[in-house]
């Protein structure tokens, strides 16, 4: 009998790629479970954000953060629109700084 080949592991520590969703999005997510019954809360809203259930009760225990850090990137926002940054003004942005030194 053969063996067969262990396939590699796939590192997974970069949070980055395991979390591509924003703090808004998983509030928002939370809040849409928590405004249905208990017995029909976690399938529905899984399927309606495409999101797994696993996910989705992780968010629901870390709600408070959640909140936190949504209210942190609408300040974030918040302040680069006051200041005309955008995906061009950063680019301005930056290339105002390069010139400054070169």
């Amino acid at each position: 009998m053969a063996a067969r080949a262990l396939s590699p592991r796939v590192d997974t520590s970069d949070a980055t790629e395991r979390d591509p969703y924003s703090a808004r999005f998983k509030l928002r997510a939370v809040r849409a479970a928590l405004a249905r019954p208990v017995w029909r809360r976690i399938v529905p809203t899984c399927r309606e954000f495409d999101i797994s259930s696993l996910e989705l009760r992780d968010w629901i225990k870390d709600r408070d953060e959640i909140e936190s850090l949504a209210i942190l990137e609408e300040i974030v926002d918040t302040v680069a629109v006051e200041r005309g940054e955008g995906e061009e003004g950063e680019k301005t942005h930056f290339i105002g700084i390069g010139a400054a030194y070169a």
